[in-house]
């Protein structure tokens, strides 16, 4: 089932991209939810949060997937898991069906999370701990393990 969720809202000051990211502050904040009643990423606080961005097309991604799938059935009762897609809503809508995903997909189709995070290559995978500090970040494909471990130390953080 995918949950296609505009991004829209940012709030606060420009905040560094990855080439600068700083892992003592709160990532970039954006609206997770319809603009018309958004919330936003700092209002999850209290609850682990990864968001993963992906595109359709990319072949790592597509390998990871199963696996970003798989720890989030894991790890619901503790992590939230969201992917970030700029790509056409019904071409993401119709990857995730075809492939049985039940993700939540934040589509970015104006790429300002993309921008504001400064993610120019995927898959980039941030893992924020329950202050909202940024405690993980991978460019580039992982394996399960190596993946499964960084959200099980941000986990067992707090």
């Amino acid at each position: 089932m995918l949950t296609a969720m505009l991004l829209a809202g940012l709030i606060g000051p420009p905040q560094t991209g990855l080439a600068t990211i700083r892992y003592d502050v709160a990532p970039p904040n954006f609206a997770i939810t319809p603009a018309h009643k958004p919330t936003y990423l700092s209002t999850l606080r209290g609850r682990v949060v990864v968001l993963d961005f992906w595109a359709t097309w990319c072949p790592p991604c597509r390998r990871e997937l199963p696996v970003i799938e798989k720890l989030s059935a894991e790890f619901a009762d503790k992590v939230l898991f969201y992917g970030v897609n700029d790509e056409d809503s019904s071409t993401v809508k119709d990857f995730v069906k075809k492939n049985q995903y039940h993700m939540t997909v934040l589509m970015d189709n104006n790429k300002e999370v993309h921008r504001q995070y400064g993610v120019s290559a995927i898959p980039t995978l941030l893992i924020i701990d329950k202050q909202g500090i940024i405690r993980k970040l991978f460019v580039g494909s992982r394996d399960e393990a190596t993946l499964r471990k960084a959200v099980q130390s941000v986990v067992n953080l707090n």
